[in-house]
């Protein structure tokens, strides 16, 4: 029982949380333009799925060369690190 009131009181504190904001006018206009351009991409996207991949391969690209880069940097640290640590041991 103390579970599903638990469970109850966290559904209940998320949809608080995520109305709370809706009260100001800011808000609510942001995410209704939000939404409206959403729901324009996603009706370009249906008529145009060839784009759709196109782009969905262009941002798998910038991923790929994000990961690439911190891949670099990771391996620079790590020998850095690595050099710091053979000094000590002399």
């Amino acid at each position: 029982m103390k579970n599903l009131n638990f469970k109850k009181g966290i559904a209940i504190g998320t949809m608080v949380g995520l109305l709370l904001p809706l009260l100001e006018k800011e808000n609510r206009v942001r995410l209704k333009g939000s939404a409206f351009h959403v729901v324009n991409q996603i009706c370009f996207y249906r008529k145009q799925p060839s784009v759709a991949v196109h782009d969905l391969r262009v941002g798998i690209g910038k991923i790929d060369d994000y990961l690439d880069e911190l891949t670099k940097y990771v391996e620079q640290g790590s020998a850095l690190i690595e050099g710091k640590a053979s000094k000590r041991n002399s």
